[in-house]
């Protein structure tokens, strides 16, 4: 299986210019400013190359941040093909949603490395390749 891309999508389209006023001390958040912009689409790119899955993990993308009312939505969106033992291609341009709900946890100024594993739940698919010449074996 090979990744082709990996998007992190928020259900909530709502995108916002913050504006965080700080200050020296140990409370340094002075004023936060949100103002509305519209709908625009919220999702951020963290793989866009095609990449081989291995059996550790890889970092994907840059440190994001959102606020904690788009954490329930949080969805991961997966494009990749899958390849059978002989590396002929099986299935391509797959795509696999994956619910962050476990985000909404998080409270302001959390940070969270989520590891992900690829755990299939679909059934093996034979390629042309794969078949042979079979052997029967007769049993008494």
């Amino acid at each position: 299986m090979r990744l082709k891309s990996v998007k992190l999508k928020a259900a909530t389209t709502e995108t916002v210019d913050v504006t965080v006023a700080m200050r020296p001390g140990e409370t340094p958040v002075a004023n936060i400013s949100i103002p509305s912009k519209g709908s625009q689409g919220c999702e951020v790119v963290l793989l866009d190359t095609e990449s081989e899955l291995t059996t550790s993990y890889v970092p994907l993308g840059d440190l994001w941040f959102f606020f904690n009312s788009m954490a329930s939505g949080m969805k991961l969106e997966s494009v990749y093909d899958v390849y059978d033992l002989e590396d002929n291609l099986v299935r391509e341009n797959c795509v696999s949603e994956t619910k962050l709900n476990f985000l909404s946890i998080l409270n302001a100024g959390d940070k969270r490395n989520v590891k992900l594993t690829v755990s299939p739940t679909y059934l093996y698919q034979l390629s042309e390749e794969d078949l042979d010449s079979p052997t029967f074996r007769v049993e008494d």
